[in-house]
C-alpha cells in the first residue's frame, strides 16, 4: 500500500461513522485496530489505555500524529466515539455518541459529558477498546456491592463481549482461557522480577503480592463476564502458582531459600520486638492521659499548649482506633475496601485518571466522630496563630478577589455574546434590541459595583491583603494577582468614561506594578504555573508537608495582622465583607444562566427565522433565577439594618439596592419575552442594525 494510499484508509477508518457501538467495535476487532492493512507503511499504530477515561488507538506517520480513535464510556449512562485526523494541515474532529442501548443518536464537536475513569489493569493487551470493556465491568462489578453499579450497563456491555467470544471472526484475549495472554504476561512479569538482581527478596515478594491480586481482578471479572466456571478457570490458574513458585525458586535457590527462613524465624521475633518497642510510648502516655486530660482543656487558650495537648491527645486516639480495629479483625472479616494504585500499563500519550469511590456509609455520628479526630490531627500538626492564619489567607486575602474575579469574567463573556447577538444578526425584533441594549446597560453597571467593592475591600484590609508594612513573607505573582485584575479592570471602566482614579489604598497601583513585573510567562498554562506558583514548584506539589513548611511563617504573620484591629471590628467587618462576596458569587452564578438563554431569544424574535416552533423557558431554569434572586434578597436584607445604621458615609446599602433592581429589571423583560402572545412574525416590526 503506497503512503497516499494508507493515509487515505486512516482517515476511513477513523471517521467512519456506525449506527451501533457493536458494528463500530466489531469492524475495529476484526482490522485489528487498522494494523492489518498498514503492516507494510510508514504508519504505525499505538494503543492507548486510560487516557482521561477514553482508550483506542494513536496512528503515526513517522513524528506526526495523523489520527486519533478512542472509546469512551460517559458517567450519564451513554458511550462516546472521539474521532480526530489531522492530515494535509487540516483538524478533522468529531463526536459520535451512543445510547445505553448501543444505539447511534447524534454527533457533537465536543464531549458533552464526563467520562468514567478507572485503574486501568491490562485485561486483554491484543485490543485496547476490549480491555476498556473489561475495566468498565470490573467497576460496576465492585459497584454493585453498594447498591450503585449499573446493571444494565452490565448486561450490555457482557452482550458485547460475548458475541466476540463466540464468533469465530473476532478473536479477545479470553478465548485462550488458561493461555490468555493476559494471564501470561503475569506470569512473565513475576518471572522478570526474580531475575533482577537489584531487588531483595522482601521487594520481590510484594511486587508478586500485588501482581497476584491483579491477576485475581482479571479472574473474577472474565469469570463474570463470560460465565465461566470457578474450578475449571480460576481454580486451574491458581494451582499453577506451584509451577510458578517453583520456576521462581529455582532461578535464585539460595536467595529464596535464606528470604523464606528469615520470614518464618526471625522475621516473626523481629515482627514482635518491634511491634512492643513501637507500642510503648502509647502504653505510657495512656496511663498519664487520662487523669490530666480535663485539667489542660479546660486551662485558658494557649496555642503552644494546645499544641502540646493534641500531640497526647492524638496518641492516644491511635491506640484506641488500633485496638478496636484488631478487635473486630478477630471477631469478623470486614468488608475490603477498593485500593487507589497507579496505572502499570506503559502507553504512548497516555495520561491515566485514578477512580475513587464512594466509602461504605456511616452513621451521622460517626462521622462526626471523624470530624473530631481530624481536627485533633489538624491541631497537632499546627498551632493555634498558624491554622487562623491559613483560615485568613483563604477566607480573606484570596476569596473575595477570586470571586469579584469570577463575577467579572462572567459578566465580560455575556457582553461579547450580547454584542456577537447585535452585530450577527441583522434583522432582529426591535424588542429584542431594546432587551439586549439594556442587557449590556445593566451589566456594565453591575460590573461597576464590583469596581467599587474590590477598591473598598483594599481600604478595608490595608495589612491582611495589602501588607502596606511588608510583613509577609511569601510574595508570588498568583497572591498579589487581586492587585493586577483591579488595574485592569480600572482602565476598562475608564476607558468606557464610568470611572476616573479609583478611590482605594494608595499602594494599590504600585503593587499592581509590582506583581505584573514579577510574572513569567512560560509556554503552557501549567508551565507558567511552574514560573510563578511556588506550590507547583514543590518536588510534590500535593504534598501539605512541603506546603505548610514554607507558609507557616506566613500565616503566623497573618494572623497577628487580622489581630490589628479590635475583636467586635474585625467581626462586624468579616460579616460584611461576606455578605458583599455572596452577593458577587451570586451576581456570577445568575450571569452564567442568563448566558445559556442568550439563544433561545434569538431563535424566537429573529424576523429570518422562519420555523414555527419557539423556544419555552425551561421550569428548571426559572426555579434556579427564583432561587438565586431569593438568595441575593436575602443577604442583604438579613444585614441592612446594622448597615445603614452604624456605617455613615458608607454607600453599600444604596449600591446593594441598585444590584438588587438591575437583576430584577432583567427578570421583569425576561419573562415578558417569554410569555408574549405574539411571537416574532413577518408581521412584526424588525430593526435592521
Amino acid at each position: 500500500m503506497v503512503s497516499a494510499n494508507a493515509v487515505t484508509y486512516v482517515s476511513n477508518l477513523v471517521m467512519k461513522q456506525a449506527m451501533t457501538l457493536e458494528e463500530r467495535l466489531a469492524c475495529l476487532l476484526s482490522q485489528n485496530g487498522g494494523r492489518n492493512e498498514l503492516k507494510d507503511t510508514s504508519i504505525s499504530v499505538v494503543d492507548v489505555h486510560a487516557y482521561n477515561g477514553l482508550c483506542g488507538y494513536n496512528y503515526w506517520d513517522g513524528e506526526t500524529l495523523i489520527g486519533q480513535l478512542y472509546m469512551g464510556t460517559l458517567q450519564s449512562g451513554t458511550y462516546v466515539i472521539y474521532k480526530r485526523t489531522y492530515i494535509d494541515e487540516k483538524i478533522t474532529e468529531a463526536y459520535d455518541y451512543y445510547d445505553p442501548a448501543g444505539n447511534f443518536f447524534y454527533a457533537s464537536s465536543s464531549l458533552d459529558g464526563s467520562c468514567i475513569t478507572y485503574e486501568s489493569i491490562l485485561m486483554d493487551p491484543t485490543n485496547p477498546l476490549i480491555n476498556h470493556i473489561y475495566n468498565i465491568l470490573y467497576v460496576e462489578y465492585g459497584g454493585t456491592t453498594y447498591n450503585y453499579g449499573n446493571t444494565s450497563r452490565i448486561k450490555f456491555l457482557e452482550q458485547i463481549l460475548n458475541t466476540f467470544y463466540k464468533s469465530e471472526q473476532y478473536f479477545i484475549s479470553a478465548e485462550n482461557k488458561l493461555k490468555d495472554t493476559a494471564i501470561l504476561k503475569i506470569s512473565e512479569e513475576i518471572l522478570r522480577v526474580e531475575n533482577d538482581p537489584v531487588l531483595k527478596w522482601t521487594e520481590r515478594q510484594i511486587i508478586y503480592k500485588q501482581l497476584k491480586q491483579k491477576r485475581s481482578k482479571i479472574l473474577s471479572t472474565k469469570r463474570r463476564a463470560h460465565n465461566f466456571h470457578y474450578m475449571l478457570y480460576d481454580f486451574i490458574v491458581m494451582f499453577g502458582n506451584i509451577k510458578l513458585k517453583y520456576q521462581t525458586f529455582k532461578r535464585r535457590p539460595l536467595n529464596n531459600l535464606s528470604g523464606t527462613f528469615y520470614r518464618h524465624t526471625l522475621g516473626h521475633f523481629f515482627w514482635f520486638v518491634n511491634t512492643v518497642r513501637n507500642n510503648l510510648g502509647y502504653s505510657i502516655a495512656m496511663a498519664i492521659y487520662g487523669p490530666f486530660t480535663f485539667y489542660f482543656i479546660t486551662q485558658p487558650m494557649n496555642p503552644h499548649a494546645m499544641w502540646a495537648v493534641g500531640k497526647v491527645r492524638n496518641a492516644y486516639i491511635e491506640t484506641m482506633k488500633s485496638v478496636s480495629d484488631d478487635d473486630k479483625n478477630d471477631k469478623a472479616d470486614t468488608k475490603k475496601q477498593l485500593k487507589i494504585i497507579e496505572d502499570q500499563v506503559k502507553t504512548q500519550k497516555a495520561a491515566p485518571k485514578l477512580l475513587v469511590y464512594p466509602t461504605q456509609d456511616i452513621s451521622w455520628s460517626e462521622r462526626m466522630g471523624n470530624f473530631k479526630a481530624m481536627q485533633i490531627a489538624y491541631e497537632e500538626a499546627m498551632v493555634f496563630a498558624e491554622r487562623m492564619g491559613r483560615f485568613e489567607q483563604f477566607e480573606t486575602q484570596l476569596n473575595f478577589p477570586l470571586t469579584a474575579e469570577a463575577a467579572w469574567m462572567e459578566m465580560e463573556l455575556y457582553l461579547e455574546d450580547l454584542n456577537g447577538k447585535l452585530d450577527y444578526f441583522k434583522n432582529l425584533d426591535q424588542r429584542l434590541v431594546k432587551f439586549l441594549k439594556n442587557e449590556k446597560k445593566r451589566t456594565l453597571e453591575l460590573q461597576f459595583y464590583i469596581w467599587q467593592k474590590m477598591g473598598q475591600f483594599f481600604i478595608d484590609y490595608p495589612y491582611i491583603v495589602v501588607d502596606q508594612e511588608n510583613e509577609q513573607t511569601q510574595r508570588n505573582y498568583y497572591l498579589g494577582r487581586q492587585f493586577v485584575f483591579f488595574e485592569k479592570i480600572s482602565k476598562k471602566l475608564s476607558a468606557l468614561g464610568m470611572a476616573s482614579s479609583p478611590k482605594t489604598h494608595k499602594n494599590v497601583i504600585a503593587l499592581a506594578n509590582r506583581f505584573k513585573k514579577m510574572k513569567i510567562e512560560g509556554n503552557t498554562v501549567l508551565d507558567t504555573l511552574r514560573k510563578n506558583s511556588k506550590i507547583f514548584q514543590q518536588k510534590n506539589f500535593l504534598s501539605s508537608e512541603e506546603h505548610r513548611d514554607y507558609m507557616k511563617r506566613h500565616w503566623e504573620v497573618l494572623f497577628m495582622q487580622q489581630n490589628k484591629k479590635q475583636e467586635a471590628s474585625s467581626f462586624s467587618l468579616q460579616a460584611y465583607t461576606w455578605s458583599v462576596r455572596n452577593a458577587i458569587w451570586l451576581l456570577q452564578t445568575i450571569y452564567s444562566a442568563k448566558r445559556s438563554e442568550l439563544y433561545k431569544f434569538v431563535a424566537n424574535y429573529n424576523l429570518d427565522n422562519m420555523s414555527s416552533e419557539k423556544e419555552q423557558a425551561s421550569d428548571a431554569m426559572n426555579e434556579y433565577l427564583a432561587n438565586m434572586f431569593n438568595n441575593l434578597v436575602m443577604e442583604y436584607v438579613s444585614i441592612k439594618k446594622e448597615m445603614v445604621e452604624n456605617l455613615p458615609g458608607d454607600p453599600e446599602f444604596r449600591l446593594r439596592e441598585n444590584v438588587i433592581h438591575n437583576i430584577k429589571a432583567y427578570l421583569t423583560e425576561r419573562d415578558k419575552l417569554f410569555n408574549q402572545n405574539i411571537y416574532a412574525s413577518k408581521e412584526s416590526k424588525g430593526t435592521r442594525i
